[in-house]
């Protein structure tokens, strides 16, 4: 279940527990007592609760903390309890220790904590083998080890040294094994559309670009030796990446502003929120620049947007629409932007530029 479906969800009670987890001690028994701490203050408000609902959820409760495995993983766990749904989700970052009651689950915190993060693949491109990696900022959530990744090369390529010698015939071998990789990362940019990083030799960085798909998310290079066997290590390439998302990050920020007026003297700017949600749900919006502190409660019924005169209890509440529009520019490949207020200047707090 995703993050819009659960803020989606209406059921008296659910409950949200976030329990951060900085993991800036040796010890990670101290996130067992303070999640501890919170199950008994929510079982406190529960008993408060008429119904049986709330004496089964209490019982859900207090398994929570039956069930929690301590970890030295930098991070946090997000529960979601109600008398039908028991979800837990962990997330890369560290959000504050809380806990929420209420009719509705509460996920604002989660899908704008992480859209602030640099989320995004390196890709390594040889003749020999490709791995791909996923990162938040310089940290490796994840190599990809599937039926699909790492890809090694076990048949574009000859033994006869004549042919090996001709430049032209050891070009054709690597299109057709580049052709190979790029056809395989097609899915997990189509499933979860993320900024990439291609790493390797400048001369196999070259040639992937001329025959890669979805090069508008391709942000950067690392060069070097990044082989399974031999090359860099993961910490190594993080650190690495890092630096080039970053500054990607704040080219794009420090010519917003020139883009903007841009994109509003070509009709592509959208600047009105409801009309923002309007567009994405279409898979519209190319790219989405948000103020940081911008939240905004609304009714969304039909896809159609009220923000005015509404309350939590009323069919189609949503906390955050911010977040549903930030959501959907994922969903369909689009990028968000998180900005601080004076980047706009005088600018709405939230704008969308629209795809062609």
């Amino acid at each position: 279940m995703n993050y819009v479906e659960l803020s989606a969800h209406r059921e008296n009670p659910a409950v949200t527990i976030m329990l951060g987890m900085p993991n800036d001690e040796k010890s990670a028994e101290k996130y067992k007592l303070v999640l501890k701490n919170l199950v008994k203050q929510i079982i406190l408000e529960l008993e408060e609760m008429a119904g049986t609902a709330a004496k089964t959820m209490i019982n859900k409760i207090d398994q929570l903390l039956e069930d929690f495995q301590p970890t030295h993983k930098r991070g946090s766990i997000v529960y979601f309890v109600s008398p039908s749904i028991n979800e837990q989700i962990e997330v890369p970052f560290v959000l504050e220790s809380q806990y929420v009651i209420d009719e509705y689950f509460h996920t604002k915190e989660i899908l704008r904590s992480e859209s602030k993060m640099n989320h995004y693949y390196v890709l390594t491109i040889g003749m020999d083998c490709s791995r791909l990696l996923e990162y938040v900022d310089h940290i490796l959530v994840q190599e990809v080890k599937d039926a699909h990744f790492p890809i090694r090369n076990k048949g574009y390529w000859t033994k006869d040294r004549v042919l090996n010698s001709m430049g032209s015939v050891q070009t054709n071998y690597k299109k057709e094994f580049f052709k190979w990789i790029d056809s395989e990362l097609q899915p997990y940019l189509n499933r979860t559309p993320r900024p990439i990083i291609l790493a390797g030799t400048t001369e196999n960085i070259a040639a992937y670009k001329q025959i890669c798909h979805k090069d508008e998310l391709i942000v950067g290079e690392i060069y070097g030796n990044f082989t399974a066997d031999s090359g860099e290590n993961e910490l190594a390439i993080g650190e690495q990446a890092n630096q080039v998302i970053q500054e990607y990050i704040r080219h794009q920020k420090e010519t917003l502003l020139y883009t903007l007026a841009g994109m509003e003297n070509q009709g592509r700017l959208e600047r009105d929120v409801a009309n923002i949600y309007r567009q994405v749900i279409k898979g519209k919006g190319q790219k989405l620049i948000v103020d940081h502190d911008y939240y905004q409660e609304a009714v969304i019924v039909d896809h159609q947007v009220k923000l005015l005169d509404i309350s939590s209890t009323d069919e189609g509440y949503v906390e955050d629409i911010v977040n549903e529009i930030i959501y959907e520019v994922m969903r369909y490949g689009g990028e968000v932007i998180f900005v601080e207020s004076k980047v706009l200047e005088n600018q709405s707090p939230i704008l969308l530029q629209l795809r062609y």
